[in-house]
């Protein structure tokens, strides 16, 4: 496993995003007010241009949807680390119609960050994409890494 394990998992705060229900938001997003600290949480990260998110990652997160808990949080957030020009907030709406998820889907672009990466990947050390993010109900990472086990 990669990143940051057994320890707080950081809050961020995202200004794109699509609610649950495909509008966009009109205000920011934190992991708190998705439940971090209150309830288990788990983030998905992809990138639309991404071949093992679509064949990996979605069916993986789907299987998790359709068993998962009750109060199991769950949120979709492209990181994009590369390819800022294909990786748009307008592919973000076209992959959440495209799999019909009724979560947050978050867009994190590093366009603006001095090294080109997005702030999830920087906090949670992440490696790349497709990368499963599981936060325990006392706000601690207890996974991240490629693939769900």
């Amino acid at each position: 496993m990669y990143g940051i394990i057994n320890t707080k998992a950081p809050d961020l705060q995202f200004t794109e995003w699509l609610k649950s229900d495909s509008t966009k938001a009109d205000r920011p997003l934190t992991l708190t007010n998705l439940g971090l600290g209150q309830k288990p949480l788990l983030l998905f990260c992809f990138q639309s241009w991404c071949p093992g998110c679509y064949s990996h990652g979605f069916p993986a997160l789907q299987r998790v949807l359709e068993n998962r808990p009750k109060d199991l949080a769950v949120a979709v957030i492209q990181t994009v680390f590369e390819g800022h020009d294909v990786n748009t907030f307008e592919k973000l709406v076209e992959t959440r119609k495209q799999y019909d998820i009724e979560v947050p889907f978050i867009q994190d672009s590093g366009a603006n960050a001095p090294d080109g990466r997005p702030q999830t990947m920087v906090a949670y050390q992440t490696g790349g994409t497709p990368w499963f993010i599981a936060i325990d109900k006392s706000g601690i990472v207890t996974y991240n890494d490629f693939r769900l086990q």
